[in-house]
């Protein structure tokens, strides 16, 4: 967390991508793209998505908006 710069990145209240799709989670994203090497890459597809995807499916329903302003930092 040291080489993220939380000083320029953009947050919103939005909602979990996974059930029950729990609202008002705040979400960071972060304006520098840091590299992911395929060796990590391939770990995560490997073993976390199939995870992921058979506990939770692959897709929800599009959710409203409500109050999901993004904000600049």
């Amino acid at each position: 967390m040291t080489m993220v710069d939380m000083n320029n990145r953009w947050i919103y209240k939005g909602s979990q991508t996974t059930p029950p799709c729990d609202t008002f989670v705040y979400w960071n994203v972060l304006s520098t793209v840091y590299p992911l090497s395929k060796k990590h890459l391939d770990l995560f597809v490997d073993n976390q998505l199939p995870r992921d995807l058979a506990q939770n499916g692959k897709f929800r329903e599009i959710q409203q908006e409500n109050e999901h302003n993004v904000i600049y930092l």
